[in-house]
C-alpha cells in the first residue's frame, strides 16, 4: 500500500497522551488522503474519550485539508503558467478554477521536493483545550481574508446547514460553504463559534479548530 501521509512521531498515541504534538505530512496533493487523516483522528480521540466529537471534527477536517490542498494548487498553477499570484491573480483566476486536468503529476513531484508547498495537519493536546490546525504555504492576498472572514461571520447567522444551502454565495474564489457550515456545526454543539479561527502571515495560511475541555464535558 503507496504510503500518502507520514505522521509523526511514530508513538503518536503515546505522543499524544503525553501533550507533545502529532504532525500529519501531506505528500500527496490530492483528496484521497482524507482517510488516512480521518483514521488517525478517530485514534486520538479514542484515547482521549472524546469519540463523540468525531463527526464533527470529521467534517471541519475534510473542509480545511480541502481548502488547503485548493490553496496549495493554486500556487503551484499560478507557477505553472507564469503568472505571480499577488500582481496577476485576475489574470488567472477563471483558468485555475478549471485547472485541475492542466496539473500533471509531474507538477506535484515538484511541489514535494520543494518543503514551501507542504501542507500539514497537526494535533494539540493542552492541559485546557484540544487543538487541531491545518497549515500551507502561501500567505492569504487581501481578496482571499475578505471571502473567508465573511464566510466565518455567515455561519452565525443560520442555525441549521440547509439554511446556508439556500443562501449559497458564490465570489470569485469559491462559494465557501465549508467555512460557514463549521460554524454551524460547533453553534449547535454549544461549542464556541470563535473555535475556528485562522492567521496568515510569514508565507504561511493556518487555520485552527481550538475546544476547550470544559465545553466538552
Amino acid at each position: 500500500m503507496q504510503v500518502k501521509i507520514i505522521v509523526e512521531p511514530n508513538d503518536y498515541i503515546d505522543a499524544f497522551n503525553k501533550g507533545e504534538p502529532v504532525k500529519i505530512v501531506l505528500k500527496r496533493f490530492s483528496f484521497d488522503q482524507l482517510g488516512d487523516i480521518y483514521y488517525v483522528l478517530g485514534q486520538l480521540l479514542n484515547h482521549k474519550e472524546l469519540s463523540h466529537l468525531y463527526p464533527l471534527l470529521q467534517t471541519a477536517l475534510k473542509e480545511l485539508v480541502q481548502n488547503a490542498i485548493k490553496a496549495t494548487r493554486k500556487r503551484l498553477f499560478y507557477k505553472k503558467i507564469g503568472l505571480d499570484i499577488v500582481t496577476q491573480h485576475d489574470e488567472g483566476l477563471d483558468r485555475f478554477r478549471e485547472s485541475f486536468e492542466e496539473l500533471t503529476p509531474d507538477d506535484f513531484s515538484i511541489a514535494n521536493e520543494i518543503m514551501e508547498y507542504t501542507a500539514e495537519v497537526s494535533f494539540f493536546c493542552y492541559p485546557q483545550y484540544l487543538l487541531i490546525s491545518v497549515r500551507n504555504y502561501g500567505e492569504m492576498l487581501e481578496q482571499e481574508r475578505k471571502n473567508v472572514d465573511f464566510m466565518l461571520e455567515r455561519g452565525l447567522k443560520f442555525s441549521q446547514v440547509a439554511d446556508i444551502l439556500s443562501d449559497e454565495v458564490q465570489t470569485r474564489e469559491g462559494g465557501g460553504l465549508g467555512l460557514s457550515m463549521i460554524v454551524i456545526l460547533l453553534k449547535n454543539a454549544k461549542l464556541p463559534t470563535d473555535g475556528i479561527f485562522y492567521e496568515s502571515e510569514n508565507s504561511y495560511t493556518t487555520f485552527y479548530i481550538k475546544l476547550p475541555f470544559a465545553t466538552l464535558e
